[in-house]
């Protein structure tokens, strides 16, 4: 069975426009139209894209597969992109700054700071300090 491609997009008056480009018709100047139809809301585009698919083709509504695309206005798309992206690039540099502190804490206790004086120094707890340089000891072992 031929699943029918279907486009709709929601107009200014509310009203959605279904448009289905594999179906088309002459136009008086020669040029192809597509099947286009209307739904009253969301809810109701699947269903009008198959009867009108169904009226067109000669088809029982039940017979008809449909896969519904939306169409949105291009900024909607660029900001979605854009923010993806910058989501990407924070989650980067969250895995890049998560790293470096705990290198920051790694040297630290390397160079022989206690964790409590390495958690004075940072502004962070001891508890937090043993989470970002686990095993880790002071070459004086002593204050851990």
């Amino acid at each position: 069975m031929t699943v029918h491609q279907a486009r709709t997009w929601v107009d200014t008056d509310g009203v959605w426009t279904i448009e289905v480009p594999s179906l088309t018709s002459p136009a008086p100047d020669g040029t192809s139209v597509p099947a286009t139809g209307a739904a009253t809301s969301w809810s109701g585009v699947e269903s009008s894209a198959r009867d009108l698919i169904a009226a067109w083709i000669d088809a029982e509504p039940g017979d008809v597969q449909v896969e519904v695309h939306v169409v949105v206005p291009d900024i909607v798309i660029e900001l979605w992109h854009e923010g993806h992206d910058l989501e990407e690039q924070a989650r980067r540099d969250l895995d890049r700054a998560a790293r470096i502190r705990r290198h920051a804490a790694s040297l630290a206790r390397d160079a022989g700071y206690p964790s409590g004086a390495t958690a004075l120094a940072l502004g962070i707890s001891q508890q937090r300090v043993a989470q970002l340089a686990p095993g880790r000891r002071g070459r004086s072992g002593a204050g851990g």
